[in-house]
């Protein structure tokens, strides 16, 4: 009986081991499909956007990656912020300074980044009352790109602060980008 009980012990530690590579497999392959999916997504709505050769896609793919490893945000998360504000109406070659004024002042509110990124967004139709909540103001210049220009610079005036507590990539993604 006391090698029937080791091979039964061994029989159920082999159906243990096969159905834990099971759920790995399983599970692997769902983060995968869900990183696919999210990156089509992101993909789309560039191209809705009118970016059909994609142009943004590796940098906002780079910027993901930088942003998750300096702020534990999974960098499916960053991108569905970004193909968020950009189904919001925010033009592709905005998108990382905004993606950066977002995380900024989802810091400095202490809202979750979707609810800053919807913040933002909205804040040139009727948005500005939420911002004026953390005290954030924009002068209406009757131009609708000048007043987001201005918005998302008196975001990164207000954050400038914040830049030291923040990660180094997330203060400095703009100015990055801009050199």
């Amino acid at each position: 009986t006391r090698s029937f009980m080791t091979a039964q012990a061994q029989y159920d530690l082999l159906i243990r081991g096969l159905k834990m590579g099971a759920e790995f497999l399983v599970d692997s392959s769902k983060a995968y499909l869900d990183a696919v999916l999210v990156q089509s997504r992101l993909e789309a709505a560039l191209k809705s956007a009118g970016d059909a050769s994609l142009s943004w896609s590796a940098r906002l793919e780079q910027q993901a990656s930088m942003l998750e490893r300096t702020t534990g945000k999974e960098d499916e998360y960053v991108k569905s912020i970004q193909t968020m504000l950009l189904t919001m109406g925010v033009a592709p070659e905005q998108i990382e300074r905004v993606t950066a004024a977002t995380f900024k002042l989802s810091q400095l509110t202490g809202v979750e980044a979707t609810n800053a990124a919807r913040m933002l967004a909205r804040a040139n139709a009727e948005g500005k009352e939420d911002l004026k909540k953390f005290g954030i103001a924009m002068e209406d210049t009757g131009d609708e790109a000048q007043n987001f220009a201005n918005l998302i610079a008196e975001v990164e005036r207000r954050t400038k602060d914040l830049d030291a507590s923040l990660p180094p990539v997330i203060a400095r993604t703009y100015e990055l980008r801009a050199a």
